[in-house]
């Protein structure tokens, strides 16, 4: 028996290391493993302790890994319901399967604790998946820029909706808990296209052109005397060559007309003066005629020139077949540059001169702009209003559609909806009135910044944008909901804001390359849409596999303590079940055993072999080993024909 005894433990051992127990050990596993034990199996564990949300926006991230979290110690509890009633089970199992149980749980809550920590590790390393993270995102800025190609597009940008937000926000960004995902998607090129489409109003510019309004006369015949020599002679200022001064014209190298086009070659003029809010005519004429927009030269070049920019003159010499020699066409495109430098000085004085002065004339151009920053305004509140009634009428129809989700009567359905509206409409009311009136000051700066030129305009877009950075970044540090992040939270969220303005602020730029080049409008807004929102994403992107200020490590220890939190007031749950049921059962079993060796023992002594072999055939019963035979004399009969005697 003993002989028997050991090989059974043997085999148990074979079964152990195979994974093929006993049937009651296989219920423990598949318990016990619950979602965890799939952890186990690479790609098949806590898939996202922080899942990002598609429009590169990180702010909703940490508010999706607790939820992720929370999941996850859901299912370890649906998990310890099941380890707590195989618990039972082991504590009805023979002596010889209980130690191989408590051995396997054991086993399982230490291969468990080192998955989770692997997997933890792992998913910080890696981020989130490249899908939701960078593809998803872009793919959302090239529809934007594509929808950029349409008036129609154009016109729902104006009112904030563009593809991304709609992605966003109804294509799983909502909630009833948590109502709409409330991302700001103003960023500092949306805020300057959106200003550049204002038909804003300007009754100090002529819309129409006339050219006597901007001819300056006794300038342009002071600027000729000047460079007359006393022989009467002028130096040619494109070609170098000297000529007689009755063979001269005085050349506006940005021309007259230059401004009331929309895009004029490399000056792009017509776009900074045409629509100024804080020029008048008068401005616009003497920046015109400013001494470094003068080039006297040949009759002849100066009009075949005409009112063309350099490129266009460059251009129409060559298909003449008379192209320009390359020193004259350098000359010209220098005097082009050094032209617009000093035009653009010119009028960014009386811009200052006009928006400080407080006259007449100022007080209408602030009313001019009052007035299209709150059109601009209201044309965001708008949006907000569609964006407010949308996510839920196709997050009801969604789930209609695919019938997802709860099974509910269109009654019931429609009843949600209205109750979700009524609840949250005061909140969205003042919500949309205090965005009202953020977007008025803000479209109010941009116009003022817009209406200056050059240098001027990008300094004061980058203290725009660094004014509500700091802004932003105060109401972070101490706000009322500062308490509860981290200091790396809060570091990493303005380095963002930062990155964000970076990015806002490099599509102005990418468009001003492409106008620069000759893509102009409508294509050059589209590609710099496009390159803007790759960009912002990839910069977010790299900014949190960079983790600066360790937000990762901080995350990730705060999602192991929170799982692990569970998992020891699991065990502690275990441990109090297992004292009370398993060592309940293990004395019991040592008292049932130290009664049937008595009475193996008491056999033994007397000789009873009849009473022997029942006591040995309940010894095994006890212990789990399992036979072939039934009685001694099948057994007998198996030795005696030379069979092999399995347990």
């Amino acid at each position: 028996m003993q002989n028997l005894t050991q090989e059974n433990i043997n085999k148990s051992s074979e079964f152990m290391e195979s994974g093929k127990s006993s049937t009651a050990l296989e219920s423990i596993e598949s318990a016990e493993s619950g979602k965890y034990a799939e952890s186990v199996e690479p790609g098949k564990s806590i898939e996202s302790i922080e899942s990002a949300t598609p429009n590169a926006q990180e702010s909703n991230i940490e508010s999706n890994q607790e939820s992720n979290i929370d999941k996850m110690i859901r299912e370890a509890k649906e998990a310890q319901e099941k380890r707590l009633k195989q618990i039972d089970d082991i504590s009805k199992m023979s002596p010889l399967d209980m130690p191989m149980a408590l051995e396997q749980l054991e086993l399982y809550d230490m291969i468990e604790s080192q998955a989770i920590i692997d997997e933890v590790y792992k998913h910080f390393a890696t981020n989130e998946d490249m899908i939701d993270s960078l593809l998803k995102p872009i793919g959302c800025k090239v529809l934007n820029g594509v929808f950029e190609a349409f008036s129609w597009g154009r016109a729902l940008r104006k009112r904030g909706i563009t593809p991304e937000r709609l992605i966003n926000e109804c294509g799983g960004g909502f909630s009833y808990e948590n109502g709409a995902s409330n991302i700001n998607y103003n960023d500092p090129y949306m805020e300057n296209k959106n200003e550049r489409s204002l038909a804003t109003k300007n009754e100090f510019l002529s819309e129409e052109y006339d050219s006597s309004k901007y001819h300056d006369s006794s300038k342009i015949s002071d600027y000729k005397e000047n460079n007359t020599s006393p022989d009467g002679t002028i130096i040619d200022e494109y070609t170098g060559k000297k000529i007689a001064r009755e063979d001269t014209d005085t050349d506006h190298i940005i021309s007259k007309s230059a401004f009331h086009k929309e895009v004029v070659g490399n000056t792009l003029m017509g776009d900074e003066l045409k629509k100024n809010v804080a020029l008048t005519d008068s401005d616009v004429k003497k920046a015109i005629n400013v001494g470094a927009n003068y080039a006297d030269t040949d009759k002849s070049l100066n009009r075949a020139k005409g009112d063309k920019s350099v490129d266009e003159f460059v251009k129409h010499m060559k298909e003449k077949g008379t192209p320009l020699d390359k020193k004259t066409e350098a000359t010209m495109r220098k005097k082009e540059g050094e032209a617009k430098e000093a035009i653009q000085t010119e009028a960014n004085k009386a811009i200052i001169k006009n928006l400080t002065s407080f006259d007449a004339t100022s007080r209408q151009m602030y009313m001019n702009i009052s007035s299209a920053a709150a059109t601009q305004a209201g044309n965001q509140a708008v949006g907000a209003i569609v964006m407010f009634i949308t996510p839920p009428l196709y997050y009801e129809l969604s789930q209609v559609i695919t019938d997802k989700g709860e099974k509910m009567t269109f009654e019931e359905r429609f009843n949600r909806l209205k109750d979700y509206y009524i609840n949250n409409a005061t909140k969205f009311t003042l919500g949309t009135a205090t965005d009202f009136l953020k977007n008025v000051v803000s479209m109010f700066a941009e116009i003022v910044i817009n209406a200056f030129l050059g240098i001027y305009k990008i300094i004061f877009k980058i203290i725009k944008e660094g004014i509500k950075i700091l802004i932003d970044a105060f109401k972070l540090i101490f706000g009322k909901d500062s308490a509860k992040m981290s200091p790396e939270e809060k570091g990493d969220a303005i380095l963002k804001l930062i990155g964000a303005a970076v990015a806002g602020l490099a599509g102005i730029g990418i468009e001003a390359l492409l106008n620069y080049v000759g893509i102009g409008e409508p294509l050059s807004i589209v590609l710099a849409t496009i390159f803007s929102g790759i960009l912002s994403v990839v910069l977010m992107v790299a900014l949190d596999k960079m983790d600066l200020f360790s937000l990762k490590s901080q995350k990730r220890k705060e999602a192991i303590e929170k799982i692990f939190d569970e998992r020891i007031a699991q065990i502690r749950e275990t441990k109090e079940a297992l004292d009370e049921k398993v060592l309940k059962a293990l004395v019991e079993q040592k008292k049932k055993f130290d009664g049937l060796m008595g009475d193996i023992a008491e056999s033994l002594k007397t000789d009873n072999m009849a009473s022997l072999n029942t006591k040995l055939y309940e010894m095994a019963d006890f212990m789990g080993v399992k036979t072939e035979w039934s009685n001694t004399r099948e057994c007998m009969e198996r030795i005696q024909t030379g069979g092999r005697i399995k347990l």
